[in-house]
């Protein structure tokens, strides 16, 4: 993000992301939309915010599809030599000890070699250190008093835990109508189900780093060709980039309060859960188009960036 900040939010900018690798549509425009609007980042907009709304338009329509559709060459950064678009990173130093809350960076342990661990922290402080200008709290997770089970083991707080029990109710309610009917997705459903809920603040730390792993992994080959290998600066900011949008560090996520679920569901042959990889999808599941037309009911929203993703009104 600091790297689309140098650059003012140019097209340049994003055309610099789009050649590291950064190429959805949703994720790009989110990413310059929430440096504009740091009120609105990392939730969904609420029906009655239209100028947000038109705004996140102009950015994707202006800005991210001309980059997208923009042949290679066509200027902006090209992670070449220094220059003010690109941060610079000094290691684990002052980052690594939030000033607004959080878990530092110094928590995390060795990560395969002595380069990938000094990366992975230095993409982590960065990641805290923007929840911490963007005046972000940490959470430091719910008392069991405020927790409530649902689907098993899982839990979620008091107020929430109701309505998911009432919208597991009415979703098998209706998933059995439509079997019924010869509905013909919904004959390919064997299971719907909350795949995570409620995560304190350590267990979101360790799902941090299993995300990171996932997206380090992800992003090896576009990492290996940036010009100041897949351990620089610019290689950080495309990390950034994407664990913003995937994965929130610990303390910062609706998660931890108790008001999100990572639904999970079977069908066909396929088990549908929190994969980067399902995204396209899970967008044509049966559960999903059930919750898009009856989630709000029960006052859970969608995460436009994980259609699994939904988080309760609080």
């Amino acid at each position: 993000l600091s790297y689309l900040q140098g650059a003012a939010l140019s097209r340049a900018a994003v055309l610099g992301l789009v050649a590291m690798g950064v190429r959805d549509e949703g994720d790009l425009t989110n990413l310059v939309f929430w440096v504009q609007h740091p009120e609105a980042a990392l939730r969904p907009l609420q029906p009655g915010e239209t100028a947000l709304a038109a705004d996140w338009l102009r950015v994707r329509n202006s800005i991210v599809r001309p980059a997208l559709n923009a042949k290679p060459g066509a200027g902006g950064h090209t992670g070449q030599g220094g220059g003010s678009s690109t941060p610079t990173t000094g290691g684990t130093t002052g980052a690594d000890r939030p000033t607004g809350g959080g878990i530092g960076a110094d928590r995390l342990g060795e990560y395969r070699d002595a380069e990938a661990t000094a990366f992975r922290r230095e993409v982590y402080a960065a990641q805290l250190e923007r929840n911490h200008r963007m005046k972000k709290e940490f959470f430091p997770g719910l008392p069991a008093a405020e927790l409530d089970t649902v689907e098993g083991a899982h839990r979620l707080h008091v107020d929430a835990a109701a309505d998911a029990r009432s919208l597991f109710t009415a979703a098998r309610a209706e998933l059995a109508a439509a079997i019924q009917a010869k509905d013909a997705e919904a004959l390919k459903v064997t299971s719907i189900g909350i795949g995570s809920a409620y995560r304190d603040p350590e267990a979101d730390f360790r799902a941090w780093q299993n995300a990171f792993n996932t997206h380090y992994n992800a992003t090896a080959s576009t990492r290996d060709a940036l010009p100041d290998g897949p351990h620089g600066p610019a290689a950080v900011s495309l990390m950034v980039a994407r664990m913003v949008v995937k994965k929130a560090v610990p303390g910062f996520s609706n998660h931890t309060k108790g008001l999100a679920i990572d639904f999970t569901t079977k069908q066909g042959k396929w088990t549908f859960g929190a994969s980067s990889a399902q995204k396209k999808g899970w967008v044509r599941t049966w559960l999903y188009a059930w919750l898009t037309s009856n989630a709000g009911t029960y006052h859970f929203r969608p995460y436009a960036a994980e259609p699994w993703h939904w988080d309760h009104n609080g």
